[in-house]
């Protein structure tokens, strides 16, 4: 029976060691992104999650201010993603074979800023009434939320994978 290697993948030979300066300035950044979305997700939950038959409008003004913090938690990860020293530009520079997976991380997220901007926009253009049912809005929050946690847990995957980290083996 062949053995299997045991312990940690090898880095590939051009990664910014894990060590180096730039590489934790790079991991602050991205769990300083990670950490500020997580956060606006959770206020854009707990708002929609707030009682809103009977004081609709400022139910949806609620809603509308945690989508702008959204939108703010998405605009400052989509320019950590296009700076050249983030730790994603530098998988995908020292890592060809992840560049297709961060490539598709930056799409993901782009429809994530589109689907929270379109959003927060018919809940400002809807007037009193609106152009969405509470429900509806509940509905795309939801989405919105199972949308962050899976972008987050691929973006887990790729920086693992990209770091030549095997968890499993810990």
């Amino acid at each position: 029976m062949a053995q299997r290697p045991s312990g940690s993948m090898n880095p590939p030979p051009d990664l910014t060691p894990p060590g180096s300066d730039e590489h934790r300035h790079s991991v602050a950044i991205t769990r300083g992104d990670r950490d500020r979305a997580l956060e606006a997700m959770h206020a854009l939950e707990a708002a929609s999650g707030r009682a809103g038959r009977g004081r609709d409008e400022d139910w949806r003004q609620s809603v509308a201010a945690a989508l702008d913090l959204m939108s703010a938690a998405i605009a400052e990860q989509q320019a950590s993603y296009e700076n050249p020293h983030s730790l994603m530009a530098q998988l995908a520079q020292d890592d060809p074979r992840l560049r297709t997976w961060v490539r598709q991380l930056h799409h993901r997220w782009s429809s994530l800023a589109a689907a929270t901007s379109d959003l927060a926009g018919d809940l400002r253009a809807g007037g009193p009434a609106g152009s969405r049912s509470i429900d509806d809005v509940r509905e795309q929050v939801r989405w919105l939320s199972a949308a962050l946690h899976h972008h987050r847990a691929r973006e887990a995957d790729l920086i693992f994978e990209g770091l030549g980290l095997d968890i499993a083996a810990a």
